[in-house]
């Protein structure tokens, strides 16, 4: 699911978990994947190449974990040079890696 927002995706998510006990399947076997939204604060869109803030960033990540998604998927829109993948690297990324999902999420 590229879910943004983290009520939505907790919407799906315990729908998901429904289907799964209906059907008696497992839901913790199932990967759940979401997006972070990119653009600035109050819905700004950056410039190509530029990116939110990265704390804003975080916080969206942690936000979304906190719903219940496994993995994170990120389109950098308009990229063009590696510079910015790699300041997205550095603010995103290498201190995100420590954000986990909840265990009853």
């Amino acid at each position: 699911m590229f879910i943004a927002d983290p009520a939505e995706l907790r919407h799906k998510l315990d729908v998901l978990r429904r289907h799964c006990d209906d059907a008696g399947r497992p839901y913790d076997e199932i990967e759940r994947h979401a997006r972070i939204d990119l653009s600035g604060p109050a819905g700004v869109d950056p410039q190509p190449g530029e990116l939110a803030p990265g704390g804003l960033l975080l916080e969206r990540l942690e936000r979304i974990a906190g719903a219940g998604a496994d993995a994170i998927v990120v389109s950098l829109p308009k990229v063009t040079e590696t510079e910015v993948i790699e300041r997205f690297g550095e603010a995103v990324i290498r201190p995100g890696r420590a954000i986990r999902r909840p265990a009853d999420a």
